[in-house]
């Protein structure tokens, strides 16, 4: 069994020392309402950091206990979880969202003190059993984790409500409202159903569900895995014929169902250490190509997996699809290790007919959680119009240390958040070019000739598009002009601090693309731009030079954290 130990002082906010081995009961993780907050925590034995389950339990929003998930403490135990099994408020006393509240404020009380209890707070776990599993789902959209299983979890309570004919007691005592369905319960059952919310963004999955359970339909998470899988995100789901909804009476169906979890969590979540395949062209890698490696990585791949690339250069057409998330290219050094091709727009396919710009890219990025360190992306097809080195249509994707190298079009940077560090951008028109928000910071910007640097192409109510900070820019051959960038669609924006800029540019500064309305829309802005080519009196009365309290909100925080706390300062790549 289980080693009991009570902490003896409560309100504990940090512990100075890792805990000791065993349970620990009741710590406080916050206050609400007056109310003290609790949840239990099992540290394993070793020195080394675990991974991290947290347990949420079920009774219809309205009853249940931390204890109620007992039956998977010993399982989680014995494979060297760090978990958690938490409290939170309950209906009718406190209403919604006051339990998703609390699930949310426990995952970031863990999330601060997790290696107290020798947990990883990089590899957390979600896992809740029926209005647990619903909170869970619910939180996984919120907070970010790196996996969630939802117990018969219901997930679509619009549905569900139709179903009886009426929102049930439960639903009513947690919402407030009287059973009838009109317009407004119908619009509230929709928003704190997660099968509405579900995004790439999310996650794997793992739902376990018995056939016959009548509170929540197995339809549910048949449905629900349905539009994960809609949205490229992992779903599995562990059947177990003949179980009702209580969880207690579902060894007499498949005594194995707690194993089965218990193994996926540790396949999800249990080892750290990333994939590694080794490309060199000579033979003595893995693969002789990039592309070759890139389709060795599982479908739905959870793991980091770390592409080493051997100096060399690689000629070939590289795609990372959707499909394949968590892929870093590692090179020795970006001179060294050139990923190439010469397509351009008016080249002609098999078919007679012209590429046009978005089939030209030798490396397209559409898979989120890609990273590269030490690659040079090139197009080589030179003076021949629109060929685009690298296409970045993925979210929370990092450059540190590439270059990028091209004529027209070099860097799309078309969709998602993405962090560029230290790296190097050449070309000679629109070379940066795209609908992204894209965070460059310490970069080389280098203008092979006179036109423009950039032409976002930033959706209307998107936030932010294009900032450069504390990046120079240089230019040949000495004499030649260009703008720091045009507007490809209306609401363009780019912004650049702090930034050092040779007499490479144009004094006006900005182009309208020959469309006087978007002088109206589009967002150019500076600050603190220093060198020749800043002169903030010379520039286009419709720009701006933003004063110093305006350029504070232009923070990499503020800019790439997005819903998710995204931080591409924690994606390092760590050395193999």
């Amino acid at each position: 069994m289980v080693m009991v130990m009570s902490l003896l002082t409560q309100g504990v906010v940090g512990l100075a020392d890792t805990m000791p081995a065993g349970l620990h009961t009741d710590i406080v993780y916050g206050q609400a309402d007056g109310e003290s907050l609790r949840l239990d925590a099992f540290v394993p034995e070793g020195e080394k950091l675990q991974p991290v389950i947290i347990m949420v339990h079920g009774g219809g929003w309205v009853g249940g206990d931390k204890n109620d998930m007992s039956l998977l403490y010993e399982p989680l135990s014995q494979a060297g979880f760090t978990w958690f099994s938490i409290n939170y408020r309950l209906a009718p006393q406190h209403r919604w969202p006051a339990c998703l509240d609390d699930v949310q404020s426990a995952v970031r009380w863990i999330k601060a003190h997790a290696s107290d209890y020798k947990g990883d707070s990089k590899r957390i776990a979600l896992l809740g059993y029926s209005a647990g599993g619903h909170l869970v789902c619910m939180t996984a959209i919120r907070e970010p984790v790196q996996a969630v299983v939802g117990i018969a979890p219901p997930t679509d309570h619009l549905a569900d409500s139709v179903r009886r004919g009426g929102l049930s007691e439960c639903m009513q005592k947690l919402l407030h409202r009287p059973r009838a369905i009109d317009k407004e319960a119908r619009d509230l059952l929709q928003k704190i159903s997660p099968i509405n919310d579900i995004t790439s963004n999310l996650p794997p999955f793992l739902l376990v569900h018995g056939t016959t359970d009548q509170s929540v339909l197995y339809s549910q998470s048949i449905n629900f895995r349905e539009k994960l899988s809609e949205n490229d995100v992992p779903c599995e789901l562990i059947t177990i014929e003949g179980a009702p909804h209580r969880i207690s009476e579902w060894t007499k169906y498949e005594p194995g169902y707690q194993a089965k979890i218990v193994d996926w969590l540790s396949k999800t979540i249990g080892d750290d250490r990333p994939i590694v395949f080794t490309v060199n062209a000579d033979g003595s890698g893995d693969y002789t190509t990039v592309q070759a490696a890139v389709d060795a990585v599982p479908e739905n791949n959870t793991k980091p997996t770390i592409i080493v690339i051997k100096p060399g250069t690689y000629k070939e057409k590289i795609v990372i699809p959707r499909t394949r998330r968590f892929i870093t290219f590692k090179g020795d050094s970006a001179e060294t290790t050139i990923l190439t091709n010469n397509l351009y727009a008016r080249m002609k396919d098999e078919n007679g007919e012209e590429l046009g710009t978005f089939r030209t890219p030798s490396v397209t990025i559409d898979a989120d959680d890609f990273s590269a360190e030490n690659i040079t992306f090139e197009n080589s097809a030179g003076d021949v119009g629109q060929a685009v080195a690298a296409s970045v249509r993925g979210d929370r994707i990092v450059f540190r240390t590439c270059r990028f190298l091209g004529w027209q079009d070099t860097l799309l940077d078309q969709s998602g958040r993405h962090y560029y560090e230290n790296c190097y951008i050449a070309g000679h028109c629109d070379f940066i070019f795209g609908g992204g928000t894209a965070f460059f910071e310490n970069c080389h910007i280098h203008c092979l000739s006179a036109s423009y640097i950039t032409a976002a192409s930033t959706p209307q109510h998107q936030p932010f598009g294009y900032v450069f900070y504390h990046c120079k820019i240089t230019g040949e051959p000495e004499g030649a002009k260009t703008y720091l960038g045009r507007p490809w669609r209306d609401y363009a924006s780019v912004v650049f601090l702090n930034t050092t800029m040779s007499d490479v540019i144009r004094p006006e500064g900005w182009h309208n693309w020959n469309k006087a309305h978007r002088e109206k829309t589009a967002f150019y802005a500076e600050y603190n731009s220093t060198g020749p080519g800043a002169d903030p009196q010379a520039r286009v009365d419709w720009s701006r030079q933003l004063t110093a309290e305006e350029a504070k909100k232009f923070t990499l925080e503020k800019i790439l954290s997005g819903d998710d706390a995204w931080n591409p300062m924690s994606s390092k790549v760590k050395p193999n």
